[in-house]
């Protein structure tokens, strides 16, 4: 067995509208590769991306469309709900993708 120990960024963020608090884990591997963890109340979802030119994954997330997000934070997890339980859990998970955007873009200090 072998351990490694890695950096990763958490972020924490209060107070956004109609939202529980969201926690942020990103790890960049590399530049153009890294992984995204976002939690909020009792729910997580997780992407990884590893062609995202020079780019954090902090950089590339701000960049991406949400709806681009969504779906492969989404992936192969809607299959298993019913279609308006699916469509419920998009519109939060969206509202819970802006938020991540917007507060990454201030933490990062990139223009909307």
């Amino acid at each position: 067995m072998r351990i490694e120990n890695r950096k990763v960024d958490l972020m924490e963020i209060n107070d956004a509208p109609a939202l529980d608090p969201i926690r942020v884990i990103t790890e960049n591997y590399r530049p153009g590769s890294g992984r995204i963890i976002i939690q909020c109340y009792t729910r997580s979802w997780t992407g990884y991306w590893g062609a995202m030119g020079e780019r954090s994954i902090q950089q590339f997330f701000v960049d991406c469309d949400a709806g681009y997000l969504l779906g492969n934070l989404t992936t192969g997890y809607c299959g298993l709900m019913k279609a308006r339980e699916a469509k419920h859990d998009d519109a939060y998970l969206l509202r819970i993708i802006e938020a991540v955007q917007a507060a990454l873009r201030i933490e990062h200090e990139v223009p909307a």
